[in-house]
């Protein structure tokens, strides 16, 4: 058992604060120029990299549509890339027009999509960047779409946060309604706002309780 002074908890309580005014979510690797979609070729993806862990799979269902996005995680070394590829099932009577992904806010980011890794025919026509939110489009025709029984091609972000950045987030698969997949991507860097507001409700307990706070271990 360990018992734990007001003194010392406020003294632990400046630290978290003084490290919350400190913290800023910077990269760490080379920064890349910003870059556009490209949808020609797939020249701007060459080599695959080394894969980091295994590919993930995860399920999406809508009224009409189901299918998988399957995500992968590739270290070049200067930079990372996650892979996301879109399939539907045969099933389906809808078709995906649109895939997102957001934490990329913090972090400079390149998007292309590829054909030549064993991913489908249909590519994305346009993307978006919105408050670091990457948004892939499929076009607004039936031809352009991921429809039943179509995979799509591997849409890619290349990114300069390191690998330390990623974990498993929620992606969103959109057609006439929405539904969420979880996929590789940058796990949630906690806000200095929110540290400072964490920081000052525990101060505010240490205040109130006059008495020793006792922390059982083991």
């Amino acid at each position: 058992m360990k018992t734990l002074s007001c003194g010392r908890i406020f003294a632990a309580i400046l630290l978290i604060f003084a490290l919350a005014l400190g913290f800023t979510p910077t990269a760490k690797a080379t920064s890349l120029g910003e870059g556009g979609l490209v949808v020609a070729g797939d020249a701007n993806g060459a080599g695959t990299g080394t894969q980091i862990g295994a590919t993930v799979t995860s399920s999406f269902s809508m009224p009409g549509i189901s299918g998988d996005v399957l995500s992968q995680l590739h270290d070049f070394g200067a930079y990372r890339e996650a892979w996301y590829l879109i399939s539907v099932d045969v099933s389906s009577v809808g078709s995906i027009t649109r895939f997102t992904i957001g934490g990329w806010g913090p972090f400079t980011t390149d998007v292309y999509d590829r054909t030549d890794v064993g991913g489908g025919t249909q590519r994305s026509t346009n993307v978006d960047r919105t408050a670091g939110v990457v948004g892939f489009n499929t076009g607004p025709v039936t031809a352009d779409k991921i429809n039943p029984g179509e995979d799509g091609a591997w849409f890619i972000i290349r990114t300069n946060a390191t690998l330390d950045r990623f974990g498993l987030v929620s992606s969103s698969v959109i057609d006439g309604g929405i539904d969420d997949a979880l996929v590789i991507g940058i796990a949630e860097v906690p806000e200095t706002m929110t540290l400072l507001l964490t920081g000052g409700g525990l101060l505010g307990l240490a205040f109130m309780r006059r008495r020793k706070v006792v922390i059982t271990t083991g």
